[in-house]
């Protein structure tokens, strides 16, 4: 096996194995020992367009999910929600973050349920901006 693995492709390889072998089992042993990676606890919901200003059907289910995420933060279940223009037909952006990844988690799904066959309705794990 030597004679296979020598010269400097050789050791390339070597050396990708060794880094995808030892990023695995960090990764096994985060899981194992319960320290794995959090899940996303923040998701922005996208009202976007076409040329023609937001869908109704689109504006409607998008007032539903910012409704939804302004009601867990009268709850004190969203750390916080911002809600921000993105263009100049009524493309609009709010964001969530959670403290709870339990929260996040259903509240991410729910989301997702509600931008079903929705047109440019769009709920992206992603951080919110301008975070301090």
């Amino acid at each position: 096996m030597t004679a296979c693995l020598s010269g400097a492709p050789g050791a390339a390889w070597l050396a990708a194995f060794a880094l995808a072998f030892t990023g695995c089992m960090s990764a096994r042993r985060a899981v194992a020992e319960g320290t794995a990676p959090a899940a996303p606890q923040t998701v922005a919901v996208y009202a976007l367009s076409r040329g023609k200003g937001v869908p109704p059907a689109t504006r409607e289910a998008f007032g539903k999910a910012r409704e939804l995420l302004e009601q867990l933060a009268r709850e004190k279940r969203a750390v916080r929600v911002e809600t921000s223009r993105i263009g100049l037909e009524g493309e609009t952006r709010v964001c969530a973050e959670f403290e709870d990844a339990r929260t996040a988690r259903e509240t991410i799904e729910r989301l997702r349920g509600l931008a079903r066959d929705v047109e440019l309705l769009n709920v992206v794990e992603e951080p919110c901006r301008g975070r301090d």
